[in-house]
C-alpha cells in the first residue's frame, strides 16, 4: 500500500481500478480530506475499500463501520445508491466508482 497525497494505492494486483471516496460533512474533519483516489484490486467491494482505507483514515473508518456492518446513522452510497439497495458491503466496485460516506442526517 502507497500513498501520494490524495491518492492511496490499496492494490498491487492487476488489473487494478481506482474510485473516488468522499468523506461527507463531519467525517471531513475526522478524515481530513473531503475526497482522495482509492486504487484497488480488480473484484474489490466496499469492505474491502472500508478496510483499507482503515489503514490511511482510521478515525474516519472507526466512525463508520462497526465489525462488519455500517454504522446506525451513517451512510456508504457508491455512484448515488444507497450499498442498502445494492450487494450491501459486498457490492463490487468498479472503476470510475464515487463511494460518498456520510452521516444519515445529511439526507433530511
Amino acid at each position: 500500500a502507497v500513498g501520494y497525497g490524495n491518492l492511496f494505492i490499496a492494490s498491487t494486483a492487476n488489473p487494478r481500478v481506482r474510485v473516488r471516496v468522499k468523506f461527507l460533512a463531519t467525517l471531513f474533519q475526522a478524515a481530513g480530506v473531503l475526497s482522495m483516489d482509492v486504487v484497488v484490486g480488480d473484484g474489490a467491494t466496499v469492505g474491502d475499500l472500508l478496510a483499507e482505507l482503515r489503514r490511511v483514515k482510521p478515525r474516519a473508518v472507526d466512525l463508520v463501520v462497526n465489525g462488519d456492518s455500517i454504522r446506525n446513522g451513517f451512510v456508504v452510497v457508491v455512484n448515488g445508491r444507497s450499498i442498502d439497495f445494492l450487494e450491501g458491503l459486498r457490492t463490487v466496485l468498479r472503476e470510475g466508482d464515487e463511494v460518498a460516506i456520510f452521516p444519515s442526517l445529511v439526507l433530511a
